[in-house]
């Protein structure tokens, strides 16, 4: 009877394996053939449930990597925006402050020309910026006179000032030639 059985039950097995089982959805059907004899029917439509959403995660990864790479071109975009912009001002700043030392040359040469108590009066109604820079081209001789002439506390601001600016240099080997000065050690 041992023997019986176990032809019966290899005999099941092959009816089920060989014997396709229909379903409603034919697509299914036709790529799980071969599966639906071995795995049970709610772990197959598990499996087909997570491919189904794994393939949409995918899409949407899609989308969204789409999504980043047109924000990425906006940005490369805005940033060639920007920096052509910036270049443009620098552009401009440089023509400006031309324009700039271009006028103060103007008014060092002015003040070169006038009495040192004409020019101690137009100093002292200048902007302090204006009137450091001016004097740091006016030449040394020149610019005695002027301060000699011109009322004591705004003589000493502006001295101190001229002291303090950036472009009077500390060094001795360096001397700049001024307006109206005659220097041998120019570098």
């Amino acid at each position: 009877m041992n023997r019986a059985y176990t032809i019966f039950i290899t005999l099941f097995f092959l009816v089920i394996c060989f014997i396709p089982v229909r379903s409603a959805n034919s697509e299914t059907s036709k790529s799980n053939k071969n599966l639906e004899c071995l795995v049970d029917r709610s772990a197959l439509d598990d499996i087909n449930l997570k491919q189904e959403k794994l393939k949409k995660k995918e899409s949407d990864l899609i989308k969204l990597e789409n999504e980043l790479n047109a924000r990425e071109e906006s940005l490369n975009a805005r940033f060639n925006d920007l920096n052509a912009l910036k270049n443009k001002i620098s552009k401009i700043e440089v023509l400006n402050n031309s324009k700039k030392d271009e006028r103060i040359s103007k008014l060092v040469s002015t003040m070169e020309k006038m009495s040192p108590k004409a020019s101690s009066k137009m100093l002292e109604k200048l902007y302090d910026e204006l009137a450091v820079e001016s004097m740091s081209r006016i030449s040394t001789e020149k610019l005695a006179k002027i301060l000699n002439t011109m009322n004591e506390k705004v003589s000493a601001r502006l001295a101190s000032l001229l002291a303090m600016s950036k472009n009077v240099s500390s060094d001795a080997n360096t001397l700049k030639k001024k307006g109206g000065e005659k220097s041998d050690r120019i570098n």
